[in-house]
């Protein structure tokens, strides 16, 4: 029954931020009302506050997918991050788009975004480092891969959000395709030169 309540809580967040999409704050006793429960069950039985329900949250969805790519990375393997993203984590991020796309399209979460930034950051930024690239730039190393990581999660955050998103292995396709070209060459944009 606790565990039945638990799921109920979570559930009871993504209704309200898909019935109120520009909502940006929660309060436990509006999660209560739309439960059926007293705000003092969930404190005592389940959260401590809603920033305990949103932890929740990112952990469920991002565990399975985070800990494959990981432990891919961690392999060594010779594919790179790009391919390692399409055949090991679309289908992954798929399984989880109800959710992930409540989180894109609605105001609910702020945090979201930078939860994902942050965590995947610092695994790229060591995958990056063993690679050994030759960046001639000024920006640092991790500056680079912070530009990579959001790019990588604003195309898989246009494509999951959508209402119906293509199935992962057709996506996979055009994930590559944009990962291997530089955004000039996939919006053709001609700058006149003065």
């Amino acid at each position: 029954m606790v565990q039945r309540t638990h799921e109920n809580i979570i559930n009871a967040v993504f209704r309200i931020a898909s019935k109120n999409p520009k909502k940006r704050k929660l309060s436990l006793s509006e999660i209560a009302d739309e439960v059926g429960i007293s705000r003092q069950a969930i404190y005592s039985k389940h959260f401590s506050n809603v920033d305990d329900i949103f932890a929740e949250i990112h952990s469920t969805i991002d565990r399975e997918i985070f800990q494959k790519l990981k432990k891919a990375l961690d392999e060594d393997t010779k594919k790179s991050i790009y391919v390692i993203i399409a055949e090991l984590l679309l289908p992954k991020i798929y399984e989880r788009r109800e959710w992930i796309r409540v989180l894109y399209n609605t105001s609910i979460d702020p945090e979201w975004k930078e939860f994902l930034t942050e965590k995947y950051v610092q695994i790229c930024y060591k995958y990056f480092s063993k690679k050994h690239l030759e960046y001639k730039g000024n920006l640092s190393l991790i500056n680079i891969v912070r530009s990579i990581c959001e790019y990588i999660l604003s195309i898989i955050a246009s494509w999951i959000s959508d209402e119906f998103p293509i199935l992962p292995n057709i996506f996979a396709d055009e994930f590559l395709n944009l990962m291997n070209s530089a955004p000039s060459f996939i919006i053709d944009i001609n700058f006149k030169t003065y």
